[in-house]
């Protein structure tokens, strides 16, 4: 396994560093622990006027960036440790994410976390907890035969911050039997004395007791392409803010419902009953472009018998898994009494 040094606290820049070893990745694994300064990392699919408060952000110099990956949107600060595996894909070019992948690119912090005592269970879709308490979550990408596994791990977090900035759904948390971010979440400095370098080290540790580790800086022409993607995208408001639908004279109409796999939102501007605009946003994970599903939703009456005929099971399993097609028109034309 090749083990990168990555010494940026520059979260775009970071973000570009995983996709560019994401790319150029071969059959050998590669392993990277990593930290931003105070940022907003979102979910491949979020929109994030609705998950960030963008104005606090700006005003308390709180980067935003969109990630590779699907799920839900997480604070960063020099407080929480971040780690990147990317691996050859067992199986081929599968996009469909997989939870035994979640739990086995998890148990080595698991076992970290363990072996110093602390009591860790991987929980629900995508999380570690300990007691109940959320302390790392994880995400995942596929690219070109690759899987691109990366979690955070709350050592030392503002937890003031990350509330303020944050915009968290109250189904949500009340699906998670708690009534507010900072009491879902748990610092491992509050179970354990320990700091972030002390964490990095017992992590590396673990991965060279099980795996042949070669170690490696960032080659001079990596670097440049990490700069380019940097410029290119991750630096960019097209890339982590996105375009809001348009507003105007036209009609606004959301739907959105959370499921055991994530929640979905779907917005829509009408024009009179038909539709002119679309668009699917979520903390899911996705199998493909939500932004082509959506598409195909414009210049549709709104109705279910419409999009019944227009949209198919194989048009939402080329980008959910999980949705059934009478779910999805359940969402959008919610039943009488349902």
């Amino acid at each position: 396994m090749i083990c990168y040094e990555n010494p940026s606290f520059d979260p775009a820049w970071n973000m570009a560093a995983e996709e560019a070893l994401l790319a150029e990745a071969g059959q050998e694994p590669l392993f990277l622990l990593w930290q931003n300064s105070p940022a907003v990392i979102l979910g491949r699919h979020q929109n994030a006027r609705r998950e960030v408060d963008l104005a606090y952000a700006q005003q308390e110099g709180i980067s935003v960036i969109r990630r590779l990956s699907g799920g839900g949107a997480v604070y960063h600060d020099a407080g929480n440790l971040n780690y990147t595996f990317i691996l050859p894909r067992r199986g081929g070019e599968s996009k469909t994410v997989s939870s035994d992948e979640f739990r086995l690119w998890s148990k080595p912090v698991l076992d970290v976390l363990r072996g110093m005592g602390v009591d860790a269970e991987f929980s629900g879709r995508n999380d570690l907890t300990v007691g109940g308490r959320k302390i790392s979550g994880t995400a995942q990408a596929r690219f070109r035969g690759h899987l691109l596994h990366h979690g955070t791990l709350l050592v030392s977090t503002d937890f003031g911050r990350m509330s303020r900035v944050l915009r968290v759904d109250s189904e949500k948390l009340r699906g998670k039997g708690v009534p507010s971010v900072r009491s879902r979440v748990a610092n491992l400095s509050e179970f354990i004395p320990i700091g972030i370098a002390e964490m990095k080290q017992a992590i590396l540790t673990r991965i060279a007791e099980e795996n042949r580790v070669t170690h490696r800086r960032f080659s001079p022409a990596l670097i440049d392409e990490i700069e380019r993607l940097k410029r290119e995208k991750y630096a960019l408001d097209a890339w982590n803010l996105g375009e809001p639908l348009p507003a105007g004279a036209q009609t606004a109409v959301t739907r959105q419902k959370r499921f055991a796999w994530g929640e979905v939102c779907v917005e829509f501007r009408l024009e009179g009953e038909t539709v002119c605009a679309a668009a699917i946003t979520g903390d899911f994970f996705a199998n493909g472009d939500p932004a082509a599903l959506a598409e195909r939703l414009a210049g549709l009456p709104l109705t279910r018998a419409a999009f019944s005929a227009r949209i198919g099971q194989t048009d939402l399993n080329e980008v959910f898994a999980e949705f059934r097609k009478e779910d999805f028109l359940d969402l959008l034309f919610p039943r009488a009494g349902g």
